[in-house]
């Protein structure tokens, strides 16, 4: 069985090109409690709509055990971690932010691709930048009203593919999405 849920519209999604947290140089995703957010020290990516909502999906990685006993069946299953996919659909973004995206997942944004073994959770490895990703209500006033659209900070990322989309007379989109792991303090993901 799947784990997942969605992020109601409109909201924003923010990029940080940054360690991860708790190394000491994290971003200020959101100042504030309760009534809003105050969104700092981040590039502002863009904006979705109430069409297309922000999924995030968790996979469970599991390895089974076999024995003799059971033939084929697992005798048991070791849990190995989880990884989160983070899909969104903005209507409106920021070229020079969507290049500092694109620049974590090549060397620059002229397409050199990175070196064949690194390690792209590295921070400050050639051509690879680990990301964080924060998803927030694009109305300030929203979470005061009582509404069930929270604010996600996700602390260890990478993109895995950003794409401009163009459908006959339908307006440009950006299709973007984010894997993210468990930061070093063992956290997926913080709502706030």
């Amino acid at each position: 069985m799947a784990i997942a849920f969605n992020i109601q519209g409109p909201v924003s999604i923010h990029v940080a090109a940054a360690v991860e947290a708790g190394s000491g140089s994290e971003p200020t995703f959101h100042t504030g409690s309760g009534t809003g957010y105050a969104v700092a020290d981040t590039y502002k990516l863009g904006v979705t709509d109430n069409d297309d909502l922000i999924s995030v999906d968790f996979e469970n990685i599991k390895d089974p055990v076999y024995s003799t006993q059971g033939g084929r069946e697992p005798a048991a299953m070791i849990y190995q971690g989880t990884i989160a996919t983070i899909t969104a659909t903005l209507i409106k973004w920021d070229s020079t932010d969507k290049d500092v995206v694109v620049a974590s997942m090549w060397s620059d944004v002229a397409g050199v691709p990175g070196t064949i073994g690194q390690d792209i959770l590295a921070h400050g490895v050639l051509n690879a930048t680990n990301l964080q990703v924060g998803i927030f209500p694009e109305d300030a006033g929203i979470k005061a009203l009582g509404s069930e659209t929270y604010g996600y900070e996700f602390r260890k990322c990478w993109c895995e593919s950003i794409q401009e989309t163009s459908w006959g007379n339908s307006p440009k989109k950006l299709v973007v999405v984010f894997k993210a792991i468990r930061n070093s303090s063992g956290r997926l993901y913080e709502r706030v």
